[in-house]
């Protein structure tokens, strides 16, 4: 099956974006009060999928672009250093 240009363009979109780790997702998910579930829905990404990231197991690059989509949209910062800046807490959803 040939790629489209908007496939190819969204790969390459996702593969730029800096990628989350498992323990920043943990912590997002954390400092949000979200559970697995509330994640999945936010991001439209699987539930399972999610703990399974969250366990250690690797992620597709544009799975990783929606959870940080989610979180971001959320107020959540991500630092340089795989921590995270919490939203104040009158901006969690």
């Amino acid at each position: 099956m040939a790629r489209t240009f908007a496939s190819s363009a969204r790969l390459i979109y996702f593969a730029n974006m800096a990628q989350i780790t498992d323990r920043q997702c943990r912590m997002a998910r954390a400092a949000l009060g979200w559970s697995t579930r509330e994640l999945a829905k936010h991001s439209h990404v699987g539930a399972t999928t999610i703990s399974r990231f969250e366990s250690g197991k690797p992620a597709n690059p544009s799975t990783l672009a929606l959870l940080r989509q989610a979180f971001e949209k959320a107020g959540v910062i991500f630092t340089d250093d795989g921590g995270i800046i919490p939203p104040p807490e009158n901006e969690t959803t």
